[in-house]
C-alpha cells in the first residue's frame, strides 16, 4: 500500500472498533502492530506550531528519528519497533490536535513511550527535554527586544500597567517571531 493510500484511511475499523483486545500474537504490553492494527493506518497531520510560531509542515521522520537517536544514546534495542511507536504516535496527535505544537507531540511521544513499555527510553526522553528546556530559558534576550522594551518605559508609571498594556494588546508577528503593539 503505498504512502499516500496509508495516510488517508481511517483510524477506526469498520466494525466500529477502535481498539484490540490484546490477543493475536501481540507484545505483552499490546504494542506489537500488524496490519489489522488500528494504529498500522496514519492520519498524518499537514502542519505544526513550532516553538517560535511558525507553522512549518509536519514530517513524520523528525519523530522517528528522535526516537532512534534516544535508542542508540542508550544503547539499547526497542521492544517495539520504533517505526510502530512512530506510527502509534502520529496517530494520536491526529486524534488529539488539529494543528499540533512541538510540545504537545513530545507529550505524546512521552505517553507512548510509556504505553509500549520503554520506560527507559521515556525517562531518557524526558531528561533530554528538560535539559533542553533550560538551555532555551538561559538563551540571552536579543538587543533589539530589550531596546524595544526600554522604549516603552515612559509611557508607564508601574510594570504591573506594563505588564496588562502588553497582555492584552500585544499580537504575535510571525516575521519576528515574537509578540509586539
Amino acid at each position: 500500500m503505498s504512502e499516500q493510500q496509508t495516510q488517508n484511511q481511517p483510524l477506526v475499523k469498520a466494525n466500529g472498533h477502535s481498539g484490540s483486545n490484546g490477543k493475536n500474537g501481540s507484545h505483552k504490553n499490546g504494542a506489537n502492530l500488524s496490519e489489522n492494527s488500528i494504529y498500522f493506518k496514519v492520519a498524518v497531520p499537514q502542519s505544526i506550531v513550532k516553538r517560535d510560531g511558525r507553522i512549518v509542515p509536519f514530517e513524520m521522520d523528525r519523530i522517528e528519528n528522535a526516537l532512534e537517536r534516544c535508542f542508540t544514546t542508550l544503547d539499547i534495542e526497542p521492544k517495539t519497533p520504533v517505526h510502530d511507536i512512530t506510527i502509534q504516535v502520529v496517530n494520536v496527535v491526529a486524534a488529539k490536535y488539529d494543528l499540533p505544537t512541538v510540545e504537545g507531540v513530545q507529550d505524546i511521544v512521552e505517553m507512548v513511550l510509556q504505553a509500549a513499555g520503554e520506560y527507559e527510553a521515556a525517562k531518557h526522553y524526558i531528561l533530554y527535554r528538560a535539559e533542553h528546556a533550560k538551555m532555551r530559558t538561559k538563551r540571552p534576550v536579543p538587543d533589539t527586544v530589550r531596546d524595544a522594551f526600554a522604549e516603552s518605559d515612559p509611557y508607564f508609571p508601574t510594570q504591573l500597567q506594563k505588564f496588562q498594556f502588553y497582555d492584552k494588546y500585544s499580537r504575535f508577528n510571525y516575521d519576528l517571531g515574537r509578540r509586539e503593539t
